[in-house]
């Protein structure tokens, strides 16, 4: 702390001037990495009461078709929105590491694992194998294997409705596409 203060005594004015832009610019991306966070969790807290909805109908077997559409479809773009947030808080983070920290270390005169631990410390890894393992298994579970119980559980209690998803004159064949697409789609999205 001691060196930095030093160090910020021997800097010219444009110096300062430049180095309050970087901390500016800093301040503003942790910024909208926070926000973009808390709306990863808003998308998650409103998938989970549409998956309440559903669980509720299904408690009281009072399910229906557009409910289960509903729900895959719902699942499907949450976990898409949730992804791109999270691909988004990682480009962010990249900027700080790559672009704003080696430049604030060379003006600081201090080196760049020492300069923002958070950010820029190699010695900490991003997201140890645990850590990786909960975040895969959370991801299966909420959007994959829950509508797919629900799924089964409608299929149980209505497959006498199967003949209608042959009928182009009953929502059946429309129902199915909408339910298969997301399905492959949030299939497709968990692999990667």
């Amino acid at each position: 702390m001691e060196t930095i203060a030093k160090t910020m005594d021997t800097l010219t004015e444009l110096q300062k001037k430049y180095l309050e832009y970087l901390l500016a610019d800093f301040g503003a991306i942790k910024s909208e990495i926070a926000r973009r966070s808390n709306l990863q969790r808003i998308i998650i807290a409103a998938y989970i009461s549409v998956m309440a909805i559903v669980g509720k109908e299904a408690a009281s077997y009072t399910l229906t078709a557009p409910l289960l559409v509903g729900l895959w479809i719902s699942g499907t773009l949450a976990f898409q929105f949730y992804t791109r947030e999270g691909l988004e808080i990682g480009r962010l983070g990249l900027i700080i590491r790559k672009r704003i920290a080696p430049l604030v270390s060379e003006i600081l005169k201090v080196e760049t694992q020492d300069l923002l631990h958070s950010e820029t410390n190699a010695a900490f890894p991003d997201i140890d194998k645990i850590t990786t393992r909960y975040d895969r298994q959370f991801k299966w579970i909420l959007f994959f294997i829950l509508p797919l119980v629900f799924t089964v559980f409608y299929l149980s209690h209505h497959g006498f409705c199967l003949p209608n998803l042959f009928n182009i004159y009953t929502r059946g064949p429309y129902m199915g596409i909408g339910t298969l697409v997301s399905c492959l789609w949030t299939l497709r999205l968990l692999k990667r």
